[in-house]
């Protein structure tokens, strides 16, 4: 009787994962071709406001059932309500834009981002990354490798169109509308690479197509990603993972170097011509005269004050700069802590960026129980640091499937008996020592408990009563 109810313990929790890995799969796919998706079906585009405003009720529901759990991550939540304040306060000030119209769902937009991230969480949490290794490493080889071939058929005879031109070579962008899109979709094969990197063989090889592709969108950032990401898997590779966060504030200088020469030409030799120049200068101007809370959500820098063109714009005479016109404005998202600063003030700025200092803080307790995925975690984060000094970043469509990542690695580390019951992570975050080993699981090896009182201990520990 007593083997008859840990069988059935088993198929439970593997009917969960089963489901979770399911989930995110068709998460994966959507993010990677959602501009084709909605294409065919244009109430698509919705789809990353209902998986954010999902995380609402989810974050009720494990309030209500375990108070612990709900509140672990509170200090990164109490730091963005806080800065969602101070955007609430400053548009109750100064009420530039219309509350229902512009207002609220730029306030929406910046929390799009850190509602996904628990969303990740929460859907994702205790998921098996290395049971499911062999599945997303097969997914990543697949897309890996279309990404490339198509990008040297692109390259070589124009299959796609070219977004622009440098150093008289056409940039890859693929069929996506921008090649920052195309950077978005390899870094994010990139970190789900160096995470499931101990469990599969050959994901080096692969790491070095994507960085290829990468650098075939000609974009400085996408350079400052491949020196982020094999930085580490240089410093992540061995027996002791020797990655910190102390190395990745060495890769600053490196980093600044291979974009130098786009800081120089938007900064320097354009000057008040340049629309992230001026975003960053009025930012500070902005920011002074409506102290202490800024101008308010939807008014500066984000996607709702150019489709509700705002008022500052011609206040401070940015209606004039090209890129920030009512009839163009392609290059008012350009930019991301220019509209922190600008809208929010301050306070608001402090508070965002005591936002990450925190999630940095949490990614940081990884480090001696899943390195690998404490890798990964660090990966996100540059990645998502780099675009926000060139791109609206954290709240762009691109890095929804970011947090969600990054919300599926935090969550992980909830689950306790796995490292009990199962030989599929080791201390060190190395390939267990099993010949021909690639990704899936010896015959011999113990999935799930042994006996009821682990299995049920699993269980709860899943969310099952």
């Amino acid at each position: 009787m007593s083997r008859q109810r840990v069988a059935g313990g088993d198929q439970k929790l593997h009917g969960k994962m089963c489901g979770k890995y399911l989930v995110f799969i068709f998460l994966f796919y959507t993010f990677l071709f959602g501009d084709q998706i909605t294409t065919a079906v244009p109430f698509w585009k919705y789809a990353d406001e209902f998986i954010a405003l999902t995380a609402l009720p989810l974050w009720v529901l494990n309030l209500l059932k375990r108070r612990k759990t709900a509140l672990k991550y509170a200090g990164v939540y109490i730091y963005i309500f806080g800065f969602l304040c101070c955007c609430l306060a400053g548009t109750c000030i100064y009420s530039y834009q219309p509350f229902f119209e512009a207002a609220l769902p730029d306030l929406l937009l910046c929390a799009k981002f850190w509602l996904c991230l628990y969303f990740g969480m929460r859907v994702f949490r205790n998921f098996d990354i290395a049971e499911y290794a062999g599945k997303l490493y097969l997914q990543i080889k697949i897309i890996t490798w279309s990404f490339f071939i198509l990008s040297v058929l692109n390259m070589t005879a124009g299959i796609f169109h070219y977004y622009d031109y440098r150093f008289g070579i056409g940039s890859n962008s693929l069929f996506y509308a921008h090649p920052t899109v195309l950077v978005g979709c390899c870094s994010l094969l990139a970190v789900m690479l160096i995470a499931i990197r101990p469990f599969v063989r050959g994901s080096l090889f692969y790491m070095v197509l994507l960085m290829i592709t990468l650098c075939t969108s000609l974009r400085s950032k996408a350079v400052a990603d491949v020196i982020i990401f094999a930085a580490i898997c240089f410093l992540s590779s061995g027996k002791r993972n020797r990655l910190s966060v102390k190395h990745m504030l060495l890769l600053i200088p490196p980093v600044v170097l291979a974009g130098w020469w786009q800081i120089e030409f938007y900064f320097i030799e354009l000057e008040g011509d340049s629309a992230r120049s001026m975003l960053l200068l009025k930012s500070f101007q902005i920011a002074n005269d409506h102290f202490p809370f800024g101008a308010g959500s939807g008014t500066y820098g984000s996607f709702f004050s150019s489709v509700y063109y705002s008022p500052l714009y011609y206040e401070y005479g940015l209606n004039t700069v090209y890129g920030l016109s009512e009839d163009f404005y392609d290059f008012m998202f350009d930019s991301f802590w220019p509209m922190i600063l600008g809208q929010a003030g301050y306070p608001g700025l402090l508070l965002y960026a005591a936002a990450i200092l925190q999630l940095f803080k949490e990614i940081g307790l990884l480090k001696s129980s899943r390195p690998h995925f404490y890798s990964s975690a660090l990966g996100v984060m540059g990645f998502l640091l780099i675009e926000s000094c060139a791109a609206s970043a954290f709240v762009h469509p691109s890095a929804l499937p970011f947090a969600i990542w990054l919300g599926m690695l935090l969550g992980s580390a909830d689950f306790k008996p796995v490292e009990k019951y199962s030989r599929r992570y080791s201390s060190d975050g190395e390939r267990p020592d099993t010949p021909g080993y690639n990704g899936a699981l010896p015959s011999n090896h113990v999935i799930g408990p042994t006996n009821v009182k682990e299995r049920d201990c699993m269980l709860h520990a899943l969310g099952e009563e």
